[in-house]
């Protein structure tokens, strides 16, 4: 809204980040399968650094934005990468949206509704 953006923490952490469309995939993969007690990460195996992310937004963005990176969240990893070999080897499930498209996906969700 003010087109602005405020992120805790340093540029240089990373993250795994997977579109919502693929996870509600995966979660109604496993309700099918009847899957109510196995642990699976759903993840993208894809290290995105938060500073990377910020730009792309910023690019993406039809109009100019500040950002700043400042202090950090008491507890906050430094960085973490999810392994998804289990659910892909017992169910098949993997990610289909890209980073990309998921960002341009959620800027234009975002936008429609400022």
């Amino acid at each position: 809204r003010d087109r602005h953006i405020h992120v805790k923490g340093g540029a240089d952490r990373f993250r795994d980040f997977v579109y919502i469309d693929d996870v509600a995939n995966a979660f109604r993969l496993l309700e099918e399968r009847g899957e109510r007690h196995a642990v699976y990460n759903v993840a993208t195996g894809t290290k995105t650094f938060v500073g990377d992310l910020v730009s792309s937004i910023q690019a993406s963005l039809p109009y100019d934005t500040t950002s700043l990176f400042e202090g950090a969240t008491p507890g906050d990893q430094h960085g973490i990468v999810g392994d998804a070999r289990k659910i892909l080897e017992e169910t098949g499930w993997a990610p289909h949206v890209s980073m990309s498209e998921g960002l341009r996906k959620m800027i234009a969700w975002a936008l429609e509704g400022r």
